[in-house]
């Protein structure tokens, strides 16, 4: 656990989407959330780096139950202008929304930290 981790309160049970989380700030802020209780979602568009990601958090993520990968490409996640229906598409299918409760929390993209809405 990190000593920041008294920095991070009322993430216990939050679903947190992180584009970008197979390495660097990702990967931190990843770690660091799921220390602190959440469900997080990671994007990449490489599956060896979604591997290693997945590899390097699990223990924090109890061993998987509260991350999952997913492949797509998050350019057009937060582009309201030009939005990619694929990348959307992607992390509807593979991760379970359903089993989660609250599936549409938090969105964190390059460390701009949003709340998702509902659709």
């Amino acid at each position: 656990m990190t000593d920041n981790i008294s920095d991070v309160t009322g993430f216990h049970d939050r679903v947190v989407l992180i584009t970008g989380g197979t390495s660097g700030m990702g990967l931190a802020t990843a770690r660091l959330l799921l220390e602190a209780g959440a469900h997080i979602v990671i994007t990449g568009r490489d599956d060896a780096r979604l591997d290693r990601a997945a590899e390097q958090l699990d223990e924090v993520s109890d061993h998987g139950a509260r991350l999952f990968t997913v492949r797509a490409d998050s350019a057009g996640l937060f582009d309201a202008a030009n939005p990619d229906p694929a990348s959307h598409d992607a992390i509807r299918s593979q991760v379970p929304l359903g089993r989660l409760g609250r599936a549409r929390d938090i969105a964190v993209d390059g460390g701009l930290v949003t709340a998702v809405p509902a659709s």
